[in-house]
């Protein structure tokens, strides 16, 4: 931290001067990038508290890399940087980043005519470093997704699971913001959930799904984005009469209206807890078997459709092991999940490419920082 843990009452300037030092101090003294063509190293600091960000060039790139550029870059990365989403800034800056090496030195009227903007990017070779970003982004939501299936099957155990994202997309449904006329994330179950309770009140709720659109509702209770099922009922190898997940014959009708519960739904939702009390424990144990049962189908689907969408991350035979019957473990936890972690990948690499007489900083090439430029926001 620059300033203090992110007290913020030294000026914009000061804090970006002091970030150009350390980024600087950081690019000379690890020889980010190598010597050729005056070096091509890129570093990138970034102090979250101080909401301070500085990007160091080797002279090698200055020419590509302006300032005008950087700034550019900068700004773009704001919208981000203000809502938290400091992956998604770094991804739109390497993206920013390789288009201008591609696009080579900027013309006279790009020189003067470019908007300001703010960039922080750390790393040693461009393409690399957007590619490992977006594996290191997309194992972090691989193992959100598995963390959230993990938690539903608690959920379904103790009777209160409720379906809150298309199995397709795992997208999250979203609600209708009354206030703002904007959309936020669903905190209910959608109106036809096959775990939802019948004193539910949110089951005249207009629920949408993460594309905007009304919720595609099948008979036997299952709910998806209706763009997903679109494009899933367009392919002509897929049975488009039968639910995916649990394969139940939805008679023609691939979807009914939305406030109005379904059959199936009718008869497996669980009971008011009065009702459910004065029930014997063979048939609450009955109910509870063929909850499971069904959210079983459910997850499942997710998986295969998780190893569909990150192959890299999620092979066949962790689909095998995790759709086993009996299977108790804990996916997000799995030592061979884990094992793909590019972060643990790096550090291995790291680790043996550092040699034992040298640092951990050797395997970069010995570049050193040609100047920069940097921002607040």
């Amino acid at each position: 931290s620059i300033d203090m843990n992110g007290n913020n009452h030294f000026s914009d300037n000061f804090k970006i001067q002091e970030a150009k030092k350390l980024a600087m101090n950081i690019h000379d003294s690890w020889g980010v990038g190598n010597t050729e063509c005056n070096g091509s190293g890129i570093v990138l600091l970034l102090s979250v508290k101080d909401r301070v960000a500085y990007i160091s060039t080797s002279s090698g790139l200055s020419p590509i890399l302006t300032q005008g550029r950087i700034d550019h870059i900068i700004e773009e990365m704001k919208p981000f940087l203000k809502d938290q989403e400091y992956a998604k800034a770094l991804v739109n800056a390497i993206h920013f980043i390789i288009r201008y090496i591609d696009k080579g030195p900027p013309s006279f009227w790009e020189q003067y005519l470019s908007i300001i903007f703010m960039v922080v990017i750390f790393g040693g070779v461009i393409g690399a470093g957007k590619w490992q970003q977006k594996k290191k982004t997309e194992y972090v939501k691989v193992k959100s997704h598995l963390d959230k299936i993990d938690h539903d099957k608690a959920l379904v155990l103790m009777g209160k699971y409720e379906c809150s994202s298309c199995p397709i997309c795992l997208e999250d449904f979203k609600s209708p913001n009354e206030e703002s006329g904007s959309f936020e994330k669903k905190k209910g179950s959608p109106p036809t959930s096959p775990v939802s309770k019948p004193d539910d009140t949110n089951a005249g709720i207009p629920y949408i799904g993460s594309d905007g659109k009304p919720l595609q509702l099948l008979r036997c209770g299952h709910a998806f984005d209706k763009s997903c099922w679109e494009e899933w009922t367009s392919s002509s190898s897929r049975n488009i009469h039968q639910c995916p997940i649990c394969k139940q014959d939805i008679g023609g009708s691939v979807s009914i209206d939305a406030n109005q519960q379904s059959s199936y739904q009718r008869s497996q939702e669980l009971l008011p807890l009065s009702q459910y009390n004065n029930m014997g424990w063979a048939s609450r144990r009955q109910q509870q078997q063929q909850l499971q049962q069904m959210y079983q189908f459910e997850r499942n689907f997710r998986i295969h459709r998780l190893h569909h969408r990150y192959p890299h991350y999620i092979r066949q035979s962790n689909v095998d092991r995790w759709t086993r019957d009996g299977y108790d473990g804990t996916m997000a936890q799995d030592s061979e999940f884990l094992h793909r972690d590019p972060v643990v990948h790096d550090q291995q690499h790291s680790s043996g490419s550092s040699g034992s007489g040298g640092t951990s900083f050797s395997s970069f090439g010995g570049g050193h920082s040609g100047g920069g430029s940097g921002g607040t926001w």
